[in-house]
């Protein structure tokens, strides 16, 4: 037989090869079948699951499959209803009608065309059936039913073989794929009585590929026993199907759609399923899909702004997201309360905006599905009016070989800044010293000695100010400072016979222990708990983080050493993991507020350090922070941190004792006193140590008055309550080992004071200071509005002539100064002589 120029059938499968050339269908084959040029749909799946949720033929009658009724009618007629279309069951016709429907949509008799019925079986031979299928008006697909009563589907032909693929074959219940030469074809035929019809549907064969197809879904995150409505558009097929896979690629279902624009589908499985549009003449044909998650978590976001929550009016901010649990996202702007924009970013982990109007702006990122949500957002200011800048880690004291370095952060509706730099003059007025226009942060300056403000200003371009002629800006705080040759400590003070000077000023380990050694002393160093927990506070009055100490394992690496030569006695101060010496260079110690760490020499962050020496043998050197005279007695304020007995030492030294407050007026003129000092509280002469609960004054006064208690006090805290101090709140009692604790003394007698005198426009001190011993200089600070303006340094060999005082200043102190130690009054602000003194 000369070769068909008909289709061409291309098969690829796993079969079994039975008699009659049947291909017979089992649960783990699979095939795909290629007419000519064209695929066919069926052919995209295994034989059986047409009718089965399963996949699987209808073989015996407990097989239908999830989502399929059954009836017992008989060994060959597992009768199933699919989807609600009647009739699909392995009897020969059941399983050819549901194939026509699932190819077509169509049900057999139904808007068809009989292409050929009644051919006799005297009529048929292989001629005829050549005829017959090679005229092209049979194609794939089409409904034979013979007169016998048995129906099939034609699947092509070759030029040995026609292809049918038939339910019910050999009357088991099975599927197959029956390929018959053409003698045999004939043959079969004849024996079952000719062909009652062969069918088609009217619009077969498609030609067009289909186009405009799109699915999207109300929700691609939901919860189970939640509902998606889908959506399609599709132009081109007569008929179209929703399947749903899950994530595997197994088919969950399939529900024919033509003529419907949506479904709504249950989703009651937890996963992740893919939705097709899928049409029937696929010619062409790219299935639309979406994936949706079925799952019962809660979605999980965040958003982010990169460029602040204030700009200017035209400004294109970036926002970041992050997101779980959620299979697509909105970015929605609202202002007012009223939606600006919502757009759709699924997929989209940015996303910029213009903001072109100024107002206030809520920023929000939102989901489909709302179960248990709560919108991530931010807040945007828009407006023409900088944001008010702040420069970064501004101290009061630089020393003079320093270089300053001017930080701030980013504003917003800022187009540049301007650095103001303003030095004091001898008149007492600042002026301009450097402007530095559309300066970048980080700018770095080395100043000459002498006093300071500084300030950032933000302007922004968008706005022009024709009131002052001039853009929009906004000034920062202003910041005071001095630059001196002199190093001056931010805190002193004396704890276990030890003076400490904490030292703000950045710089490596080896310059600050030459700097101690110059100063008399060395880095400090500790070899208690007790001294620790001390150092811990003491660094915490800093305005740096981190300060040098007197330890290093230069030498040895991992053995530490103190630079006295100490011996190591602690190990217990280092923060978790120190110290590690990382990359080979961390050799020195620092201190932080909760722990030690091994540093490098010159570290990238800024460095203090912490001085320590001897407490000096006389007593005589210290210098009371206030003083006042009541009844004959001169009372002294130290805010030198002591222990109880130290304190009461250095009273008694000095010709005195810790105050008594015996009567109320003089509990009263103590509370006074205290409101003077820098420290929270203040060591009294009033002890129980002795004997627990029975209180004596040190002087062997008759203890009598006690209306100075707190409430609730004396109650001996853990045992070891047994000394006497006070605040402005009262009186109660301490531990004598507290560190931040004062005292006051109380001496016979008058103290004397240094004088101040007014001579015309001149300030007139007299520098011949009493109790006080050479080499301490005294400082005379001028102050005008509250803020300093001028402060010269009196050497102790000038301090036998009084010294003069200028400027447009209204208030002066005078403080004694010993190059270590923080400034400290000479005398009492409301007497004459005074270390406070107000110009008329």
């Amino acid at each position: 037989m000369k070769k068909l120029l008909s289709l061409l059938l291309v098969l690829s499968v796993i079969m079994v090869y039975l008699p009659n050339h049947i291909f017979a269908y089992n649960s783990s084959s699979s095939y795909s079948v290629t007419i000519g040029t064209q695929k066919l749909p069926f052919s995209d799946y295994p034989a059986g699951s047409y009718f089965t949720d399963n996949g699987k033929a209808c073989t015996d009658h407990n097989n239908c499959g999830a989502g399929a009724s059954y009836t017992n009618e008989g060994a060959c007629n597992c009768k199933c209803t699919w989807n609600g279309v009647a009739l699909l069951s392995t009897s020969c016709y059941g399983f050819a009608n549901m194939v026509f429907y699932r190819l077509f949509g169509h049900t057999t008799y139904s808007n068809t065309i009989k292409v050929v019925s009644n051919i006799s079986a005297g009529s048929i031979n292989t001629t005829y059936l050549y005829n017959l299928f090679s005229g092209g008006s049979i194609k794939p697909g089409a409904h034979i039913r013979t007169a016998a009563g048995h129906s099939m589907i034609f699947m092509g032909y070759d030029s040995s073989y026609i292809y049918t693929y038939e339910g019910n074959y050999d009357s088991q219940c099975r599927v197959g794929v029956i390929s018959r030469t053409w003698s045999e074809f004939s043959t079969y035929l004849s024996n079952r009585s000719g062909i009652a019809f062969i069918e088609m549907p009217n619009n077969y064969p498609v030609t067009s590929k289909p186009s405009n197809c799109t699915i999207t879904a109300s929700d691609t995150f939901v919860q189970t026993g939640q509902s998606v409505t889908f959506t399609f558009t599709q132009s081109g097929a007569s008929y179209w199907y929703c399947d749903i896979e899950n994530e595997a690629g197994v088919r969950q279902h399939v529900e024919l759609l033509t003529g419907k624009y949506s479904y709504t589908y249950t989703f009651n499985k937890e996963g992740k399923y893919k939705v097709f549009l899928k049409a029937a003449n696929d010619v062409g044909w790219t299935n639309p899909y979406v994936w949706v998650t079925v799952s019962n978590k809660k979605p999980t976001a965040t958003i982010s702004s990169n460029s602040g929550a204030y700009v200017s009016a035209g400004t294109t901010v970036s926002f970041d997201f992050t997101i779980q649990n959620a299979a697509y996202w909105y970015f929605v702007v609202s202002k007012d309360g009223v939606r600006e924009s919502v757009e759709l970013i699924t997929g989209k982990w940015n996303h910029e905006y213009n903001f072109k109007e100024e107002g206030e702006y809520l920023v929000e990122l939102q989901t489909a599905n709302v179960n248990g949500w709560t919108n991530p957002y931010v807040w945007v200011t828009v407006s023409n009016t900088p944001e008010k800048p702040s420069l970064n880690d501004m101290k009061s004291y630089y020393h003079g070989e320093d270089s300053l370095i001017f930080k701030w952060d980013k504003t917003g509706a800022t187009t540049h800044y301007n650095l103001y730099i303003h030095k004091l003059n001898e008149n007492g007025s600042y002026q301009s010293f450097e402007n530095i226009f559309y300066a970048e942060s980080g700018v770095t300056r080395k100043l000459t000695e002498g006093n300071y403000l500084v300030f950032i200003q933000s302007t922004n371009a968008n706005a022009w100010d024709s009131v002052n002629s001039t853009w929009a800006f906004t000034n920062s705080e202003i910041y005071y400072f001095t630059v001196s040759n002199e190093y001056i400590p931010t805190s002193t003070i004396e704890w276990n016979g030890h003076m400490y000077s904490l030292y703000d000023y950045s710089v490596g380990w080896e310059e600050a222990k030459e700097l101690c050694e110059e100063f008399g002393g060395h880095l400090a160093t500790i070899n208690s708990d007790e001294e620790c927990e001390f150092m811990f506070s003491l660094v915490e009055q800093g305005e740096n983080t981190r300060f040098f100490l007197g330890g290093t394992d230069v030498n040895n690496e991992g053995n530490w050493e103190w630079i006295t030569a100490e011996e190591w006695l602690i190990d217990d101060c280092w923060n978790s993991g120190e110290p590690n010496n990382d990359g080979s260079t961390e050799h020195y110690l620092e201190t932080r507020v909760n722990g030690w760490n091994d540093v490098p020499n010159n570290f990238e962050y800024s460095h203090g350090f912490v001085f320590e020496r001897e407490r000096p043998s006389n007593v005589q050197d210290l210098t009371p922070t206030a003083t006042v005279e009541y009844n004959g007695h001169t009372y002294l304020l130290f805010d030198y941190s002591l222990t109880w007995h130290d304190a009461k030492n250095v009273c008694e030294e000095l010709g005195g004792n810790l105050a008594t407050a015996t009567t109320e007026e003089e509990y009263n003129m103590l509370l006074e006193l205290v409101l003077k000092g820098t420290k929270d509280d203040y060591f009294l002469g009033g002890t129980d140590e002795k004997e627990e609960g029975i209180w004596q004054w040190i002087t062997g006064e008759t203890w009598e008055y006690e209306g100075f208690w707190r409430s609730g006090e004396p109650n001996n805290y853990l045992g070891e309550e047994h000394y006497l101090k006070i605040d402005t709140a009262g009186v109660d009692v301490a531990n004598k080992s507290l560190v931040y604790r004062g005292f006051i003394c109380e001496i016979e007698g008058a103290y004397t004071k240094s004088t101040v005198t007014k001579s015309g426009a001149k300030l007139i001190i007299d520098t011949k200071v009493h109790n006080i011993t050479a080499p301490y200089d005294i400082l005379i600070v001028g102050y005008k509005d509250n803020r300093f303006v001028a402060m010269n340094r009196v050497p102790h060999d000038e301090q036998n002539s009084p010294y003069t005082l200028e400027g447009d200043i209204d208030e002066i102190k005078v403080m004694v100064w010993d190059g270590l130690s923080t400034l400290k009054p000479l005398c009492d602000a409301e007497e004459i002589p005074s270390s406070k003194w107000i110009i008329e």
